[in-house]
C-alpha cells in the first residue's frame, strides 16, 4: 500500500490538470453600453479582466477540469512549480506565492523566466513559497514522510502525529523551509482544509489569508472542487474585507495606488519580520510592480459588491459613478499599446461614506472585528455623536493584535518545525534580503 501511494506521490500532474491556452480575443465594446444586466456584465467583465491581466506577465489559463485558473508567473517559473510538485502527496487545494513566483521590486526576470536580484553581482534566485491545503494534515504527513523525511527537523523522526499536532498550533499551518531540489529553492507549509476556510472567513489569523489578498498562483494540482470553493470563499469573504476595511482606514480621497498599499499592509501590521527580518519597502516593491495583478483581483469585487461606496474622481475634477468607470478604463487600457504597464497614472476614488453607508461597511467586517467597532459606534452614540467616524486607528490596532498574536507564536513555532540551524539561516536570510 505504501509503495504504491510513494509511486503515485512521485507522478507528474495529471495532464488534464495542466492545459495552457492564451487568448487575444477582443470584446464587444456592448458591455460598457448596457448597464442593465449585471449578471452579463460581470461575465464579460471577468475575461476584460484576464486579457488585461496578461498584458503584465505571459499568462497560462490553467485548466483543471471545468474550472480556469489564470496564473500571473512565467512558463518557466509554472514549469519550475510543476517539477517541485512532482515530491508530493494529493492535495485539495494550493497556491505559490511571493518573489520567487510574483514579479515584485528589487527582482528581474532573467533569460530563463526566472527571478534574481536587481544586483547583479548577487544574482541569486528567491525561493519558491508554497502553500499546500489538505483534508487531513497526518495522513498527508504520513505519506509525505515516505518520501521526503529529510524535508523535516528531529520531528519527523517523531512520526505524522507528532507533526500535525504541531501544525495545530497557533496559526496551524507546519512549514519545512531552506530546501533544494535539482537546483530549486522552496519551501512549503501545509495547513488543514477547514482551517484554510475558517481563515478566509474568519480572519482568525490573518496568516494565510494575508497572503491571499495579493496576487498568487493556484497549483494545477488542486482538486477541482477545492479550488472553486476556496476562489468563491476568498472572493466573497477575504478580499471583500480587504477592501471594506482599507475603505475605513483610508482618507476620503485616495488612488488606486494607496488602495493597493494599504491592502497589502494588512497581513504586515504587527508581524514581527518586519522589526528587521523583512525588507521596510516590501509592500511598496509587491504593488508597484503588479498594479494589474491587483485589479484583477479587486476590480470585480468592488464593481459586484461597493460601488455604491464609491466614486471615482476624473482629469478634470468630476465625480463620476465607479461602475461605468472601471469598465470603461479597462476597456480603454486594454487598446491603449503605448502607455508603460506600470507607470500609467491609476484610478482616483473617492468613498461616498455618508453615515448609514459607514455603518453598512462596518456590517459587513469579520465579527472579530465588527464588535469591537460596532461597540465604538454605540459610544459616539453615547455621547450624542453619532454621525463622528470611529478613529481609523483603533481598526488597525486591532488588525495589528490579530497579525502579531499569530506571527510570533508561528515564528516561535519555526524553532520546531525548521530545527535551529536552519531558523538562524532562515533570519540571516531574511535579514539579508533587508539590506537589498
Amino acid at each position: 500500500m505504501i509503495r504504491n501511494i510513494s509511486l503515485y506521490s512521485k507522478s507528474s500532474p495529471d495532464s488534464k490538470c495542466f492545459i495552457l491556452t492564451h487568448s487575444n480575443n477582443i470584446f464587444n465594446n456592448s458591455f460598457f453600453n448596457n448597464n442593465s444586466k449585471k449578471n452579463n456584465n460581470n461575465n464579460k467583465f471577468k475575461q476584460i479582466k484576464f486579457r488585461y491581466y496578461s498584458k503584465i506577465n505571459p499568462i497560462k489559463e490553467q485548466k483543471n477540469e471545468n474550472n480556469t485558473v489564470k496564473s500571473n508567473t512565467t512558463p518557466e517559473t509554472q514549469e519550475r512549480i510543476n517539477e517541485l510538485l512532482k515530491l508530493f502527496p494529493p492535495i485539495k487545494y494550493g497556491f505559490a506565492y511571493g518573489s520567487g513566483v510574483i514579479s515584485q521590486k528589487g527582482y528581474n526576470r532573467n533569460d530563463d523566466g526566472t527571478t534574481s536580484t536587481e544586483d547583479p553581482s548577487k544574482k541569486e534566485s528567491p525561493m519558491i513559497d508554497l502553500i499546500f491545503a489538505v483534508e487531513n494534515s497526518t495522513k498527508w504527513h504520513s505519506l509525505n514522510l515516505v518520501n521526503n523525511l529529510s524535508h523535516y527537523s528531529f520531528l519527523g523522526s517523531m512520526g505524522a502525529h507528532i507533526v500535525a499536532k504541531v501544525q495545530f498550533m497557533s496559526a496551524k499551518i507546519y512549514f519545512n523551509t531552506l530546501l533544494e531540489h535539482n537546483g530549486i529553492k522552496f519551501k512549503y507549509g501545509v495547513i488543514e482544509y477547514k482551517d484554510l476556510v475558517d481563515d478566509l472567513k474568519n480572519w482568525r489569523t490573518l496568516y494565510l489569508s494575508g497572503r491571499m489578498q495579493k496576487p498568487i498562483v493556484n497549483l494545477p494540482t488542486s482538486t477541482t472542487e477545492g479550488l472553486k470553493e476556496i476562489q468563491d470563499i476568498n472572493s466573497k469573504y477575504n478580499l471583500r474585507n480587504a477592501v471594506i476595511t482599507s475603505l475605513l482606514m483610508l482618507p476620503e480621497t485616495f488612488t488606486e495606488y494607496d488602495l493597493y498599499h494599504t491592502i497589502s499592509k494588512l497581513s504586515y501590521s504587527g508581524d514581527i519580520r518586519m522589526k528587521g527580518a523583512e525588507n521596510p519597502m516590501k509592500t511598496h516593491n509587491i504593488v508597484i510592480n503588479n498594479i494589474y495583478g491587483f485589479r484583477s483581483l479587486y476590480f470585480p469585487i468592488i464593481y459586484d459588491h461597493l460601488t455604491q461606496y464609491l466614486n471615482v474622481i476624473l482629469e478634470n475634477g468630476d465625480e463620476v459613478d465607479s461602475s461605468l468607470i472601471l469598465s470603461k478604463y479597462l476597456n480603454h487600457n486594454n487598446n491603449n499599446k503605448n502607455k508603460n504597464k506600470d507607470e500609467e497614472a491609476t484610478i482616483t476614488f473617492k468613498s461616498k461614506q455618508d453615515p448609514m453607508n459607514y455603518l453598512n461597511l462596518l456590517m459587513m467586517l469579520p465579527d472579530c472585528i465588527k464588535s469591537t467597532m460596532l461597540k465604538e459606534v454605540r459610544n459616539n452614540m453615547k455621547l450624542k455623536k453619532p454621525d463622528e467616524k470611529i478613529d481609523p486607528t483603533i481598526l488597525h490596532n486591532l488588525i495589528f493584535m490579530i497579525v502579531s498574536k499569530s506571527s510570533f507564536t508561528q515564528t516561535l513555532k519555526g524553532v520546531l518545525t525548521a530545527g535551529i540551524s536552519k531558523s538562524f539561516n532562515y533570519m540571516k536570510l531574511k535579514l539579508k534580503k533587508n539590506k537589498k
